[in-house]
């Protein structure tokens, strides 16, 4: 399981954790202004927890609740799972045309002013977590999988 924490600043301090002490540094800020710190040692997790710049929330702890624990390679063989879908459950799907609807491979061509507006459009039409389209990059490989090529209007 990895270990998410969140931090406005840039930090970097030492903590304890097994014996050892470690540097925990919190990386450059990203484009929400968020410097960010991984781990997946639960034992410097439960140190970065304890200490007292976490206690005053200047850093916030971002793992995922529902993130599963770490399977091994034989489990995931015995145990098939089906990819989660991207709607929620409870929204009905919306009826659509029998004249819209879009076969396997078939693509959209759409233009935005720059990369925030296509990046809001994008995640509010298809409903994606902005944590997951960080830079143009990963923005193109999610609208291509939803059959959507994004082009910039050129200045």
């Amino acid at each position: 399981m990895i270990y998410k924490f969140a931090s406005r600043r840039q930090l970097s301090f030492i903590v304890s954790a097994g014996g050892r002490n470690l540097l925990v540094a919190f990386g450059d800020r990203n484009q929400a202004g968020v410097s960010v710190f991984m781990t997946s040692d639960e034992k410097v997790a439960k140190a970065v927890r304890r200490h007292p710049m976490t206690r005053r929330g200047v850093i916030e702890e971002t793992t995922p609740k529902n993130q599963p624990a770490e399977v091994t390679v034989e489990a995931k063989a015995k145990t098939v799972v089906a990819a989660p879908s991207r709607q929620p459950a409870t929204k009905p799907a919306a009826k659509v045309p029998a004249n819209d609807v879009k076969t396997a491979g078939e693509t959209e061509e759409r233009e935005y002013d720059n990369y925030t507006v296509a990046r809001e459009r994008i995640c509010k039409e298809f409903g994606i977590k902005k944590e997951l389209v960080r830079n143009p990059t990963a923005l193109a490989r999610v609208a291509k999988e939803h059959g959507v090529i994004i082009k910039y209007k050129e200045l």
